[in-house]
């Protein structure tokens, strides 16, 4: 049987000093941790450069690169 999902997860390392994303895969012995969160702080960059950022209309090709 054929187990396929269609979500978008991301990974961190348990030295979190890598993470990204899991687009495809398949896994042996697979550990899975939830964390059900009531809220989420981002903490955004305070930068000029930041907030005159122009995204365009879409995503931009970086975005996109790194979301597949």
């Amino acid at each position: 049987m054929d187990n396929y999902f269609n979500h978008h997860f991301h990974f961190i390392t348990a030295n979190r000093k890598t993470g990204g994303h899991i687009l495809d895969g398949q896994f042996q012995n697979a550990k899975v941790e939830v964390d059900p969160l009531s809220n989420v702080e981002i903490d955004l960059p305070r930068t000029a450069e930041f907030d005159h950022a122009n995204l365009g209309e879409g995503k931009p090709p970086e975005v996109n690169r790194v979301e597949r």
